[in-house]
């Protein structure tokens, strides 16, 4: 399945939220087990006070006995207003299982007042104040007051089982609110990284909807700046694959040239023997045409800016021997004599093999096609310190100096040349001299006519 940076934000905000909330309502629950403890405690002391001050003015066992009364129907009166059976009320926890519970008891000990479910043993030692206590198996908080004028004590206690049911109830309402926002929370995340993540579909869909040949520019414009860097280098690599088009229509229309204007000189000849040599000079075009082909896709494989890969360690003089032997059956139709000068048997530097052997080819194959009948080609190669110097010598017409400058132009070819060429092959050498960070120089021999064209290497 592919990865997708929409669901990976959301799964992960998601178990962050939850982890956050499930966090927040332990950190409710404990830290709220304090204020609870408070609540109950003054909740005690404010019904001791109230219990207290009600009974101040009872002075007669007969007003203790209705009060009494009044107590033992508290549940039954309790049960009518809130329209709760016994049964239904027994079964739910709430806070209504859980009363405070009241004792009066006189300066003899006895339990003269009492609430109707308080035990009939003392909730404390009568020691007053805050006390915790254990009776009939149930664990109390108890709040003691004693009157000095009577000797009454007045007891108010709760079970430590309601504020367990305070903390639990709050803890389950944090839970309930979590259940049922956090799927809201999913959605209003989603559209939230679908508003975010907008602009990636914007950029895909102007892609989608470009025509084949539109190579412009992506508009960054209203691109966030965390997909800016990605659009940029998007662009260039449209920029760089309209140039490889641009040098594709360039060799096709190159081509298409070479081919009609041999053609057209065929179909303008009118008699048989001028057939016969238009259709010569049309073979001789159509080889021409594939040496161009085949120099033009040398020139558009060789992109400018780009480096070349593959760069090891290479001897040079093993690879002028190759070409040399490549190429001597044309230098042997012409009678020229064809000779290789090292000063060593290998010389090394790191390049890239196959586009040296290219441009040695270029350099010895030029030589041959501008050099005359029985004349001579030398290709020397010497070395210093920091570089490799490859150099091709002939003995041709040479090349006048204020037109050296142009003859690395493509399809550039000096007026009066009677020998077959493209106009490619020094374009061809100086390129692959650039991407090896290389020179190449143009002279006259130091004797004699011709040209000497000389390439240096970095080793």
């Amino acid at each position: 399945m592919k990865s997708s940076i929409r669901r990976l934000l959301l799964v992960n905000l998601l178990v962050c939220v939850a982890l956050i909330i499930v966090l927040t309502a332990v950190g409710v629950y404990y830290l709220g087990t304090n204020d609870v403890d408070q609540l109950m405690d003054r909740e005690l002391v404010h019904s001791t006070l109230v219990f207290k001050a009600l009974l101040s003015t009872i002075d007669n066992q007969v007003d203790i006995d209705k009060v009494q009364s009044k107590l033992d129907s508290v549940l039954a009166d309790e049960a009518v207003i809130l329209n709760i059976e016994p049964k239904t009320r027994s079964r739910n926890s709430s806070l209504q299982d859980f009363p405070l519970q009241y004792q009066l008891w006189d300066k003899s000990g006895h339990l003269i007042l009492h609430s109707t479910d308080a035990p009939t043993e003392p909730l404390s030692s009568g020691t007053v104040g805050f006390s915790n206590t254990f009776l009939n198996n149930k664990s109390w908080r108890v709040y003691t007051s004693y009157n000095p004028e009577t000797g009454d004590t007045f007891i108010v206690g709760a079970r430590n089982a309601l504020q367990t049911w305070l903390k639990q109830s709050v803890a389950k309402d944090d839970i309930y609110i979590m259940l049922l926002t956090f799927p809201v929370l999913g959605i209003l995340i989603w559209l939230v990284l679908a508003h975010g993540l907008s602009s990636l579909k914007r950029v895909a869909d102007e892609l989608a909807t470009r025509e084949p040949n539109y190579l412009e520019p992506v508009n960054i414009e209203h691109v966030p700046e965390e997909i800016a860097s990605l659009v940029d280098e998007l662009n260039r690599l449209l920029l760089r694959l309209k140039q490889t088009l641009d040098r594709e229509q360039r060799f096709a229309s190159d081509a298409a040239h070479e081919l009609r204007t041999h053609a057209q000189v065929a179909l303008k000849a009118t008699d048989n023997p001028a057939v016969i040599t238009a259709l010569g000079k049309v073979m001789t075009g159509v080889e021409r045409s594939t040496h161009v082909v085949q120099q033009l896709l040398t020139l558009s494989r060789l992109v400018p800016g780009s480096s070349l890969d593959n760069q090891t360690d290479t001897d040079v003089v093993n690879i002028a021997r190759e070409t040399i032997s490549d190429i001597i059956p044309i230098a042997l139709e012409k009678n020229i004599d064809l000779s290789l000068e090292a000063e060593q048997e290998h010389i090394h530097i790191t390049a890239n093999g196959i586009t040296l052997g290219i441009m040695m080819r270029n350099l010895v194959d030029n030589a041959i096609r501008y050099t005359p009948d029985n004349g001579k080609v030398v290709v020397a190669i010497f070395e210093d310190m920091t570089s490799v110097t490859l150099q091709v010598t002939d003995n041709g017409p040479g090349i006048p100096p204020k037109l050296r400058a142009r003859v690395f132009e493509r399809f550039f070819r000096v007026l009066g040349t009677k020998a077959q060429g493209s106009g490619l092959g020094l374009a061809i050498v100086q390129q692959i001299a650039g991407l090896h960070h290389g020179q190449v120089k143009l002279d006259s021999p130091a004797e004699g006519s011709g040209l000497q064209i000389s390439i240096v290497l970095p080793k």
